[in-house]
């Protein structure tokens, strides 16, 4: 009993240091509604999203808006936007 309660302890105490560091320990976003998106061209498209695809082998993002726009771009020129409505 004493062994399982101190491995519990640490697990807490674990847990605790790396959230108390302002980290975040799972990513639970997936559901972006707006994106801004900044095109080689320099223009900034941005608009309500109606999904997006990521790879995990790939630092590319694909990006449909509500109007069917499709954009496939680097992650780096996209800003994906979750709005926490109440």
């Amino acid at each position: 009993m004493k062994n399982i309660l101190t491995k519990i302890i640490c697990g807490l105490a674990i847990v605790t240091t790396l959230t108390g560091c302002n980290r975040t320990i799972i990513d639970t976003t997936w559901n972006f509604d707006y994106a801004i998106i900044n095109l080689p061209t320099g223009e900034i498209v941005e608009g309500k999203v109606s999904g997006w695809k990521d790879w995990e082998d790939s630092d590319a993002v694909q990006v449909t808006f509500t109007d069917g726009a499709v954009y496939y771009t680097h992650l780096n020129n996209v800003v994906l936007i979750h709005s926490k409505e109440d």
